[in-house]
């Protein structure tokens, strides 16, 4: 019997072990506050994601960390580890694992843009209807979002990447072109790795007063807010 068609959203996220996230602002902000303003930034966003009504899938870095996982989160989600060399394999292994469990459309995220509007996530999984990839570039030339259809899976895409760099978008959209694939692209957003993507997420938010209770508090608590 064929599987019925499933979305499925892929979050990846790290321990909230202190100096191992967000790091880029530790020259700005104590470790207590970014740790709180970390943990702010996936429950909000979690709870953006439990309001789309699709599966999520959240995978967790260092892979030996899944008590702090549910200490954390609660014991109630799909909780995997990540596995691989490099950010690449480790988002390539996520996929084949996902597909492998009968999703048919998958997107993947990562844990610092907070204020991902649904609409967004929503546009990215009604395109793999049409499109067998989906891509959502970042302000800084990364991406914040990329999503295949289980047919058009491309592990290529994560291939000889140099992660964390003004390049990845570009080239990945090589990986895409080489192959003679075809990949939709999304709305730009910004993901909130320097102390200048927060306080634009800053200004965000105060256009936004009734969003993101969690980030809220940690940015009040920091003085940002």
């Amino acid at each position: 019997m064929p599987i019925d068609k499933r979305n499925c959203i892929l979050l990846f996220v790290k321990a909230p072990l202190p100096g191992t996230v967000k790091t880029r602002l530790s020259d700005r902000l104590a470790p207590e506050a970014i740790l709180a303003l970390y943990k702010g930034f996936v429950t909000d966003l979690l709870a953006t994601l439990q309001t789309t009504g699709h599966d999520i899938r959240i995978f967790y870095d260092p892979p030996d960390k899944k008590d702090v996982l549910v200490d954390w989160l609660g014991s109630g989600l799909f909780l995997y580890p990540q596995t691989g060399s490099d950010l690449g394999k480790r988002m390539e292994a996520a996929f084949i694992e996902t597909f492998a469990a009968g999703y048919t459309h998958a997107v993947l995220i990562g844990s610092d843009i907070p204020d991902l509007p649904i609409s967004i996530l929503d546009a990215a999984l009604d395109c793999l209807d049409r499109y067998p990839a989906v891509i959502g570039p970042s302000t800084d030339g990364g991406y914040y979002l990329i999503g295949f259809e289980s047919e058009g899976f491309l592990k290529e895409a994560f291939d000889r990447i140099t992660w964390s760099t003004e390049r990845v978008f570009a080239s990945t959209m090589d990986r895409f072109a080489i192959h003679s694939r075809q990949i939709h692209v999304l709305p730009r957003w910004q993901d909130v790795d320097t102390y200048d993507d927060l306080l634009d997420l800053v200004r965000r938010m105060r256009e936004q007063p009734d969003r993101l209770p969690d980030t809220r508090r940690a940015l009040v608590e920091s003085g940002l807010l």
